[in-house]
């Protein structure tokens, strides 16, 4: 299938619509709203702040870490 591109009034850039072919010669648009679309992003300290509470953090001492990947 190939991409056809018209403008809308109102729409703007990145929109995305399904076509609804309700009977012969008549469609209606739907936009699509993508998920990823709703939310924010986030800022540089809400990012640090997640990194450091995540629970992903070494138990192990690096030669142990060492020890254990590498064969003997």
């Amino acid at each position: 299938m190939e991409k056809k591109r018209i403008s809308l009034p109102g729409s703007r850039p990145g929109e995305v619509y399904e076509v609804i072919n309700e009977e012969p010669g008549h469609y209606s648009l739907v936009r699509v709203v993508s998920p990823m679309a709703r939310t924010k992003p986030k800022t540089v300290s809400q990012v640090e702040k997640a990194m450091k509470a995540t629970p992903l953090k070494f138990t192990k001492s690096w030669e142990e870490l060492r020890k254990m990947t590498r064969e003997t």
